[in-house]
């Protein structure tokens, strides 16, 4: 396994974990019975970013312990590695656990010759964590055998390095640490920022020079030329339903009856609306419900299909796209985990389709 191993600086030797050791072991294979308190019993999922917690454990009596603790003898310096399922997560049990506590299988102990830190950072070095995965074995649930992790390879740095490099990397991830707070911190100001631009375009603050140099012609004017566009179309609908209406009267009523097109939103129907919540506003702008701005009324607003209309049997790998919620985010559509039905299945579900400037 040396050979896994290379281009080490002048000084360094390559060693199985074995080599520096004083032994490797893992926890329990045969668990006692459970406690509602006792002693705790950690598992893979106790062990996570470097650190061991207690919440969520198993609990054993006293006398379970101590037969178990002759197995493991966890002490502090012990570098525990999770090697079941979850695999590869590393901490090191530092004076700080006062409590005791044994291990379940799914956790392995390291009794380390070297230094701790250096060999928790170690094992959670790409190279290590590829050889881990690299030499799991099983099928419903991987793990890294006994033998197998004590023959797996790691650099080996003069002592007083292997010190320094732990402290290095403890400083660094520290510096790392406060930029992502820094990052967190910024990300939430810029929210709000957004939030703040977008509640000032719709207040006409920020078109407010503009609207004074170029005098605008004001919106009343473009709602009623919309209403006009409204009845046009109303008009049409209402005349196409009659000459539908007709024809399914015609043969003898079978099939659908045809839909009568909604009347048009009234443009300043606004009663109800608490006008409030939008602030003040600039003096040539209108207040209007978004349902008056639909030119074509009978497909004005629509939602996707649900229920029958749309199964997961209807699911193609190749087709029509289906969008759905996890496909839009802010301002634009993400092309993954797409879904697609037949073009036969987009016909039937028209109603839903959507175009260009939707």
């Amino acid at each position: 396994m040396k050979k896994d191993v290379i281009n080490l600086p002048n000084g360094w030797v390559a060693a199985s974990l074995n080599e520096v050791s004083l032994s490797i072991t893992d926890g329990s294979h045969n668990p006692p019975q459970k406690q509602e308190t006792g002693v705790p019993m950690l598992s893979a999922q106790n062990i996570e970013n470097g650190r061991i917690k207690f919440d969520k454990v198993r609990y054993i009596s006293k006398k379970d312990f101590a037969i178990e603790n002759e197995r493991t003898k966890v002490q502090t310096g012990d570098v525990l590695i999770t090697t079941v399922a979850t695999i590869g997560r590393v901490a090191v049990v530092t004076e700080k656990i006062k409590k005791s506590f044994a291990l379940q299988r799914s956790v392995s102990v390291i009794k380390p010759l070297i230094n701790s830190k250096y060999l928790m950072y170690c094992c959670q070095s790409p190279l290590f964590q590829k050889l881990l995965s690299i030499n799991s074995k099983g099928t419903a649930q991987k793990g890294v055998y006994l033998n197998t992790l004590r023959s797996l390879t790691i650099p080996i740095p003069p002592k007083n390095e292997q010190e320094r490099i732990a402290i290095k990397i403890e400083e660094l991830f520290s510096e790392l640490d406060y930029s992502i707070e820094n990052l967190k911190l910024a990300q939430d100001q810029l929210k709000i920022y957004r939030q703040v631009i977008l509640k000032q375009a719709f207040e006409g603050k920020i078109t407010k020079n503009w609207r004074e140099e170029n005098n605008p012609e004001p919106a009343k004017k473009l709602l009623k030329t919309i209403q006009k566009q409204c009845q046009t179309r109303y008009k049409k609908d209402l005349k196409d339903w009659s000459s539908a209406i007709k024809k399914w009267a015609i043969n003898g009523k079978k099939g659908k009856k045809p839909s009568k097109p909604r009347v048009p939103t009234e443009l300043h129907s606004v009663d109800g609306v608490d006008t409030k919540i939008y602030g003040v506003f600039p003096k040539t702008w209108e207040l209007t419900r978004l349902g008056a701005l639909m030119t074509n009324h009978s497909v004005d607003i629509v939602d996707g299909p649900f229920g029958s209309n749309l199964k997961t049997s209807d699911f193609k790998k190749h087709g029509v796209p289906v969008i759905k919620i996890q496909n839009i985010e802010r301002g634009k559509f993400i092309d993954k985990n797409i879904n697609f039905v037949t073009l036969e299945k987009a016909k039937e579900l028209k109603r839903h389709s959507f175009r260009s400037g939707d």
